[in-house]
Parts: structure tokens; sequence; C-alpha cells
């Protein structure tokens, strides 16, 4: 593997490992956001990452500060999936 392939498999598997502390944040009361647009080597310079390493993606995690103004309307699950069944 290249570096850029080699830097593509490790940004897919940080995104796994985000999403099951994303989970685990959620079982605890904690917020979460994923973030996979920013500026990467702002980034990089102000965590003083040099090569090998680099910034991946970012997970912020937190408590609300108070509950949103909006609910959050989901639709229900038989609206969204259908099963069909072979004859």
């Amino acid at each position: 593997m290249n570096d850029n392939e080699l830097y593509h498999y490790a940004q897919l598997q940080c995104y796994l490992a985000m999403m099951q502390m994303s989970l685990a944040a959620m079982s605890l009361g904690i917020d979460s956001c994923m973030i996979g647009g920013f500026e990467k080597v702002k980034v990089d310079d102000f965590l003083n990452l040099t090569y090998p390493f680099e910034t991946a993606v970012i997970l912020s995690l937190g408590y609300k500060a108070h509950e949103p103004k909006y609910s959050t309307q989901r639709l229900n699950f038989n609206e969204v999936v259908e099963f069909y069944k072979e004859k």
C-alpha cells in the first residue's frame, strides 16, 4: 500500500472505532459529534503532530448545555423498513 491508501484504510478503521465510542458515550448520556471534514494541516499543526502521525477523524464529546428548542422527529421503523417474503 502507498501512503495515501494506508491513510485511507486507517481512516476507515478510525471511523469504526469512533462509532463504538459514540455509542458508548450515548449509553452514558454523553452527546457526540463525528467530524470528518476539517482542515487537517491546521489541526495537525495545532496538535504538534509530525510524520508518521496525522489526524484521521475528530470526535467531540460533551453534555448538552440545555435541551434543544425543537423535538427530534424520527420515522417509525415500519415506515422505513419493508420485509418481502419469497414465495
